[in-house]
């Protein structure tokens, strides 16, 4: 459940739920790591709707050996989502690391 589903539109391609397939979800916040080198600390800038904050973190609090960038979203069907964009060896990987489902709501799909 953790691969990143597209859809073809009129003129573009959307990204969609991956527990509902809907694709009304709206980005909520972004933080990106940015390390000095492979392995080494990093700068971490997280964006949401009314702050922007850089941190300094170590190694072992930073995902993967360089760059990442994590984006959370929200759906209008209820659930919360976090992708991933994680460089290594140079490839690059797109991935769901986050879905939460508010219970009372169906899942449609």
């Amino acid at each position: 459940m953790n691969y990143i589903e597209l859809v073809r539109g009129y003129d573009d391609v959307t990204l969609v739920c991956p527990v509902c397939s809907g694709e009304y979800l709206h980005q909520n916040s972004v933080k990106a790591f940015w390390r000095d080198s492979e392995d080494g600390p990093a700068n971490v800038v997280t964006s949401t709707t009314n702050s922007v904050s850089v941190l300094r973190e170590e190694d072992g609090k930073i995902p993967g050996r360089r760059n990442c960038i994590d984006i959370d979203f929200w759906c209008e069907a209820g659930h919360n989502l976090t992708m991933r964009i994680l460089q290594h060896k140079g490839c690059t990987y797109l991935s769901w690391i986050k879905i939460e489902i508010e219970e009372d709501l169906p899942i449609e799909g």
